[in-house]
């Protein structure tokens, strides 16, 4: 025996219960899952201030670890191996 089609309907008629009930709780029009992407995407001319900024940081991480003090050395071993601060973490 076949149960494919049974299985199909059944999806169909659970996706069709959970936009009515979705429709009764936040209302009838469209939901664009892109333009609420787009509120949370930086533009481009940020994502690439933001990539400056790390490439940057990396850079001088790296110049504290081979040129730096003792101090440095060690500053800069330890965030490149643990970026996140303890303040960070918790």
């Amino acid at each position: 025996m076949h149960r494919l089609p049974l299985r199909v309907t059944v999806v169909k008629h659970e996706a069709m219960a959970v936009r009515r009930s979705r429709q009764r709780i936040v209302g009838a029009e469209e939901f664009d899952g892109d333009a609420l992407d787009a509120i949370h995407t930086p533009a481009p001319d940020e994502r690439l201030l933001a990539f400056e900024d790390v490439t940057r940081a990396s850079h001088l991480l790296e110049v504290c670890v081979e040129c730096g003090s003792e101090d440095e050395r060690g500053l800069g071993r330890d965030l490149m191996a643990d970026p996140l601060s303890p303040a960070e973490q918790g």
